[in-house]
């Protein structure tokens, strides 16, 4: 009996780390276009001729069909299939990609097309991968994991993605994503067959939409909104600083690095006695660094600046989703904040791209500063709620 146990055990384990392999993997694909937005903007608006206006629309399309997953997922969600899904999911966001690189410099209406379809797939792909993450026993550092292999990813990219636009053009962002997705392909099966049962030590379920849980995914749909406008622009840098496009080139892909940093420092401060903390240091950071880059047009303010927002930024997210979790056991405000990140998401580049095409640099990052602001103010509310009544430590 106890030798069947211990097989079944590390049966178990063994099911668990592939099961963490194959969302994190899988889920630090699909946000490619973002993580690499500034060099992909660059390139659209040098070699296609967008404006400001078109790459921020175009941008809010894609994050705005990933963020309408949510609503064919209420019904894939209850099949029993979801290895098959997984698979379906993972097929057409490579033939997407596929299509995008080709269209992208001959149709461009046809390529927005397929960059929504695309953007389904990858949405309803996240939503798997995150609710997956139920069967996790430490759903923080789950978190953490998963933006930290995103950061990476990003880094990469941003490192190789300016020597690939000079011999292939645009498209290569797009076959490239289509390229990684493929050697995540033979994962799928490690992926639940259902709907996960809530992790083993798990406590009781909350209320799905609790007040205090709600404040916190709107302090995600805020921080979003920052987050996707200000990073797809943040090369308006360039011009009031005078900084050319090399240097330009290396902070991009240094920043990246320094996300890393953060999301890695995340995941080791990842427990109870740190996270009011770094929600509080780590949301003045990111203030401060808006307010830099508002007002202080020079190379090594606007370069370190840069650098901490970067930092700020990914240190924060695993710590907010984590403070959402616990407001939430059984996954339902988890499915939300899929909904309004995404939303976010799109509506930055669209707000920015105005911002900064109709008034100045300035009032973009003036903007992203006091989103910032109000999503640190309900994040800490939604946090000292948790601490205040009945608060869950994790595992």
């Amino acid at each position: 009996m106890r030798a069947t146990a211990e097989t079944d055990g590390h049966s178990r384990d063994a099911s668990h780390r592939w099961l963490l392999i194959t969302i994190t993997l899988c889920a630090s694909v699909l946000p490619a276009t973002f993580l690499w937005a500034p060099a992909l903007s660059m390139e659209l608006a040098a070699k296609i001729g967008l404006t400001p206006t078109q790459i921020g629309a175009m941008f809010s399309l894609e994050l705005i069909c990933s963020s309408l997953a949510t609503l064919p997922a209420f019904f894939w969600l209850r099949s029993a299939h979801w290895q098959r899904w997984a698979l379906l999911f993972m097929g057409l966001y490579i033939g997407g990609n596929l299509l995008s690189a080709f269209l992208l410099e001959r149709h461009f209406s046809v390529f927005l097309l397929a960059r929504g379809l695309t953007a389904l797939a990858a949405g309803s792909l996240l939503i798997l991968c995150t609710r997956s993450v139920a069967r996790l026993a430490d759903r923080g550092r789950a978190f953490g994991s998963i933006i930290f292999s995103q950061l990476i990813l990003g880094t990469v990219g941003m490192a190789i993605l300016p020597l690939a636009f000079r011999h292939v053009g645009p498209g290569a962002c797009f076959a490239l994503q289509a390229l990684l997705m493929l050697g995540c392909l033979a994962l799928y099966r490690h992926f639940a067959h259902e709907c996960p049962a809530p992790a083993p030590g798990v406590g009781p379920a909350r209320s799905s939409f609790s007040r205090p849980g709600l404040l916190g995914v709107a302090s995600i749909f805020l921080l979003y909104i920052c987050l996707g406008g200000i990073w797809t622009f943040i090369s308006a840098l360039q011009a009031p600083t005078a900084m050319d496009r090399e240097l330009l080139d290396q902070l991009l892909t240094l920043s990246s690095a320094m996300g890393i940093l953060g999301a890695g420092a995340a995941t080791l401060l990842g427990r109870d006695q740190y996270r009011g903390l770094c929600l509080l240091l780590g949301f003045a950071a990111l203030i401060l660094a808006l307010l830099v880059m508002a007002t202080v047009p020079q190379v090594g303010a606007a370069f370190v600046a840069v650098l901490v927002f970067k930092f700020a930024w990914t240190l924060l997210v695993p710590f907010m989703l984590t403070v959402i979790s616990l407001h939430d056991r059984q996954g339902g405000l988890i499915n939300l904040t899929n909904l309004v990140l995404g939303l976010g998401l799109a509506s930055g580049p669209a707000l920015c791209g105005y911002l900064l095409e109709t008034f100045h640099y300035q009032a973009m990052f003036t903007f992203g500063a006091v989103v910032a602001l109000l999503a640190a103010v309900a994040i800490n509310l939604s946090h000292f709620h948790l601490q205040q009544k009945s608060p869950l430590h994790e595992p």
